[in-house]
């Protein structure tokens, strides 16, 4: 996933569910552990990638 692309996906992602966070203020590695952790939550992968182990980095 390029990192626009990302970007974009974790604002409207974040907005649905009522998270105000200004995706553009992270770097790209914790969006990406953020995307994990939504997709744990929601039990679904939503990247299209194949899955991996969720990351707990501090975010």
């Amino acid at each position: 996933m390029r990192e626009a692309d990302l970007r974009a996906w974790m604002q409207a992602a974040l907005e649905a569910r009522g998270v105000s966070v200004d995706p553009e203020s992270l770097p790209v590695q914790q969006l990406q552990a953020v995307l994990r952790r939504l997709e744990a939550l929601d039990g679904v992968d939503l990247s299209g990638e194949e899955p991996g182990p969720l990351r707990w980095d501090g975010l």
